[in-house]
């Protein structure tokens, strides 16, 4: 983007496309409903929808700030040990803590909140290639494979 980008290039510059918007919305809403056991309001949804759209309006910060506190310094832990708890699997809990990360790179005020969520979803990331690469199956899933050797077949 050039330095005299106008807003109408910024706006677009931030935006996600749809569908992964809506995607992220109802994540964010699925999260606060089943995992932290809150009811986010229209209002914190609009929100949300409007930070994904690319906006960066004036109060967004408030409506975070009022009605997300989990994201704030002294509850960021304890909002990944729950989320990471409901989703023990890192492929899971990084898919559902993303929309979070996103949400925290476009409020400037939570940059150092930002930083912490995306070393812990790099590190779930990291977590799950590293279980993908090695390939094993675990016991518990033995008696789920299909073998396709001949004479099993």
């Amino acid at each position: 983007m050039s330095e005299n980008a106008t807003e109408i290039e910024k706006v677009a510059a931030r935006a996600y496309k749809e569908p992964a918007r809506s995607v992220m919305v109802k994540k964010v809403k699925l999260v606060m409903q089943n995992v932290l056991l809150l009811k986010p309001s229209k209002d914190i949804l609009r929100v949300v929808r409007s930070v994904f759209t690319g906006y960066n309006l004036q109060g967004d910060v408030e409506y975070v700030t009022k009605e997300m506190p989990f994201l704030q310094d002294r509850n960021l832990i304890a909002f990944v040990n729950k989320l990471q708890a409901y989703y023990p699997k890192a492929i899971s809990f990084n898919t559902m803590l993303t929309p979070f990360v996103n949400l925290l790179a476009r409020l400037p005020t939570y940059n150092v909140n930002y930083q912490q969520l995306t070393v812990i979803a790099k590190q779930a990331m990291q977590d799950y290639n590293d279980e993908r690469d090695e390939n094993t199956v675990k016991p518990e899933d033995l008696g789920k494979m299909f073998s396709f050797e001949p004479e099993d077949v």
